[in-house]
């Protein structure tokens, strides 16, 4: 039988459903960070948004 590998995606809520309390939160807290870097990085640091920003 062939196990299909699923996306990370999948993978990560099912660990997310599986976890207890304490786990989910740690995991909630990377999820927020790892987006605020992407954030940060992709939409501050783009030029024209700097210029809607602040003119």
């Amino acid at each position: 039988m062939q196990v299909r590998s699923q996306p990370a995606a999948l993978l990560a809520l099912r660990q997310f459903k599986s976890a207890p309390w304490p786990e989910r939160r740690e995991l909630l807290h990377a999820w927020v960070y790892r987006f605020g870097i992407y954030a940060a990085l992709n939409f501050i640091d783009e030029p024209a948004w700097l210029a809607l920003v602040f003119c």
